[in-house]
Order: structure tokens, then sequence, then C-alpha cells
């Protein structure tokens, strides 16, 4: 899973998408792009336009699981209450709950997306997901993510504060902790981000935090002191 939150890992999803394309396995084409679309990859655009037509081109009941469709049908119910607009569908279709039971291709199938697609519903779930893609650019503006011993830029450190407090923020642990191993690589004579790192981990396991104080103190910061006395004051807590 760690080489498909890289932000150049396109072509691994590419690949999976089209294995279970092949395998006929459309709902499971859906669950990857649901996958997909929360990781800030480079051809994220791309995809994004890629499960659209993937949405259109097919049947809901072929790329929905039946909990899903059945999920569908209630919440399109229960906004057209909402909003006051009725829905028709052919007799008795309101007691069905079962999408197995559903003609394929008939107009109350297609009917149960048409007002609130799927594809828009899907969207704004995703709204979290859409903010840290719009977060791309920072990634994009790493332009050193290997180690050298000349000084990074100033605007490359800011960069890599922004981006780990974005992902701080909005993206899950493991997320951030692959994010910090990578900055880590660039900024490995850099003590802010070793501390960042080290107070990040912290709050979720000792052990892992004494695995960065370890790294840092004894390879990269030998000389620096402050790691070395935060390691110690962390030392004396547990």
């Amino acid at each position: 899973m760690s080489a498909g939150l890289d932000f150049r890992s396109d072509k691994l999803w590419e690949m999976y998408i089209a294995y279970e394309t092949e395998q006929g396995n459309l709902s499971g084409v859906t669950s990857i792009y649901s996958r997909l679309l929360s990781i800030p990859t480079q051809l994220y655009a791309h995809h994004s336009q890629r499960f659209k037509e993937h949405i259109q081109g097919s049947l809901p009941r072929d790329f929905l699981t039946s909990e899903k469709f059945i999920e569908m049908r209630k919440e399109l119910a229960d906004m057209s209450q909402q909003c006051g607009v009725k829905i028709e569908y052919p007799t008795g279709l309101e007691e069905i709950t079962d999408p197995a039971k559903l003609e394929p291709g008939c107009e109350a199938e297609k009917a149960t997306l048409s007002g609130f697609p799927y594809r828009q519903q899907h969207a704004t779930s995703r709204w979290k997901h859409q903010l840290r893609c719009r977060h791309r650019w920072t990634q994009g503006q790493i332009k050193r993510p290997y180690f050298h011993v000349k000084a990074l830029e100033k605007i490359q450190l800011n960069n890599w504060k922004e981006y780990l407090e974005f992902e701080m923020e909005n993206g899950s642990h493991e997320r951030v902790v692959i994010l910090f191993e990578r900055c880590v690589i660039a900024c490995a004579l850099y003590e802010e981000f070793w501390i960042k790192y080290a107070k990040y981990m912290e709050r979720h396991s000792a052990e892992g935090a004494r695995h960065v104080y370890t790294r840092a103190c004894t390879i990269h910061l030998r000389k620096k002191p402050l790691a070395h006395l935060l390691w110690a004051a962390f030392e004396e807590q547990q």
C-alpha cells in the first residue's frame, strides 16, 4: 500500500484497475477509484475523468455493490422528500430492496442515479480528498526528493513544512508517516524535521518516537544538542 501512496504511483493504480476490469469486476474498479481519488497523485485529473467514464458507461447494478445500490436508492428517496420532488418508479418498484430483482437496464434502475448521480454523491463525500488534491502543487514543487550534502533552498524547506502540516491536519497516520520518511531523506541534516517527526510519533507510539530519536541522534544529528536534549527528556518521561 505504501507504493500506492506515492505521488507518481499512477501506473501502478492503472495496472490494478486494468486487471479488475479484465476480470469483469466493475464494483471492484469503483472501489479502487474511491481509494485512488483520495490520494494526490500526479495524474489525479486524468483518473477523475476516467472514473466519470467508468460510472457513465455502466449501469448502477454493475458498478455498485448490492449494499451500496440499496443505500443509494434510500438516499435518493430521502432527498426527493426533502426537496419536494417526486420520483416516478414503475408500480411495485418502491418495495423492491434487492437490486438483483430489477430488470437489467430498466428505466427505474437508471432513474435511481439520474436525479442524484453516484458520481456527484461520490464527489461530495470526497470533499477532503478534493482539498488534499488541491495541494498536489506542493508535491510537484519538491525538486530534490533525495539526500545531498548541499543545503536545500529556503523555498524547498518551506514547501516540506507546508506539505507536512497539511498531511498532519488532513491525512491518515499512515500517510503522515510515509511523508515524514520521505522528508527526512531529503532533509536529513535539518534538525527541525527530525524533531517534528519525533514529536508527532510521541503522540502515537513511544517505540516509534524512540526509533526516530535514535536514527536522528546517532546518525544524522550527532552534533545537534537540541535533538539529544529532547530525546533525553522523552526517555525520562517513559
